[in-house]
């Protein structure tokens, strides 16, 4: 098990998935060290860090020894590039027989390892690419194949956003693109087979860009379309936007990204319609006047294997897309 001892706002940016976060020093800490190193000397920095982590360490230990309580792996320990921070770590605890390894070049030399292995791991892999338009489900029909056993890979998860305009409503912050292409790589690493499904996505996502090269290799796959009749669409919609308090004000948020698509006027009606709640009326009138005419764009660039029309089940699509895998691929 990875214990990341970084600080909160390091751990935020990106970190190795399913790691815990225990940071020797706070953001503030850290920041009053880093002046400390650049104003006046490297042993008055030295001297502050151990001043910090000396008053944290009895609330560190009570937490590694529930983790060992908890967990039958090895711990190790990794800072930015597996220098003062993770040493300190790994000895301190050590000394006092708690095994800690510390990870030899932090998170710097995982982070050179993900950018190396991803292209390697994509040579491998042929795609699957499931394709339709805003509402039909497709990131369903996914959750449903993986259950059925089928290889996923979960981009829009990878990176906390669902790809489009109002693809953040009730999601929070987009994952950095550190975190995005770690994400990526540990869903790869544990598929089992080459074939794998995928979402047909934009390259960009929220504010990630995904890997050029399986985005290229996406390109060359073999393309599902599924198609669903505009009121199951915004059923979907409706459901995934709307979980959490406050989803209006972050629909409202997003929607300024669309005054270059949309007339002033569409722009008012669509805010009058969803402060007066009709939420439904909303989808319905984005979809028609945006999300459709931008997809037709995009789809007609491909010959799909495989049509599925108005199911409107994610789970029967999925049985159905897995009953013509194993008729052409097994």
């Amino acid at each position: 098990m990875f214990i990341d001892v970084r600080s909160e706002g390091e751990y935020d940016e990106a970190h190795i998935p399913e790691a815990v976060n225990i940071p020797l020093f706070t953001n503030e800490e850290r920041r009053i060290i880093g002046t400390a190193y650049k104003h006046d000397s490297v042993s008055e920095a030295r001297k502050l860090g151990i001043q910090f982590a000396s008053a944290r360490l009895p609330q560190i230990y009570e937490r590694i020894l529930l983790l060992k309580d908890n967990h039958e792996q090895q711990l190790v320990a990794y800072c930015a590039r597996g220098g003062y921070r993770s040493t300190f770590f790994a000895s301190a605890f050590s000394s006092i027989g708690v095994g800690v390894l510390k990870l030899d070049g932090g998170y710097k030399r995982y982070r050179q390892y993900i950018i190396d292995k991803i292209p390697e791991m994509n040579e491998n892999l042929d795609y699957i690419v499931l394709h339709g338009n805003t509402g039909t489900g497709k990131t369903r029909i996914l959750k449903n194949l993986d259950e059925l056993g089928m290889n996923v890979l979960d981009l829009e998860g990878a990176a906390n956003h669902r790809g489009s305009v109002l693809g953040s409503v009730g999601l929070g912050n987009c994952n950095s693109q550190k975190q995005f292409e770690s994400n990526i790589f540990h869903q790869i690493q544990s598929f089992r087979g080459h074939r794998v499904f995928v979402e047909a996505e934009s390259r960009k996502i929220g504010n990630v860009l995904i890997p050029q090269c399986i985005h290229e290799k996406m390109r060359e796959g073999v393309h599902i379309l599924v198609e669903e009749d505009i009121d199951y669409r915004v059923s979907v919609i409706k459901e995934d936007y709307t979980l959490k308090s406050g989803y209006k004000e972050e629909i409202l948020n997003s929607l300024s990204y669309l005054k270059k698509y949309l007339s002033k006027d569409k722009m008012d009606q669509l805010s009058l319609t969803i402060q007066a709640g009709n939420i439904e009326d909303a989808i319905a009138d984005l979809m028609i006047n945006y999300y459709d005419p931008l997809y037709s764009n995009k789809s007609d660039k491909y010959d799909y294997e495989l049509v599925l029309s108005k199911i409107a089940n994610p789970n029967k699509t999925a049985q159905s897309i897995k009953k013509w895998y194993d008729k052409f691929f097994i």
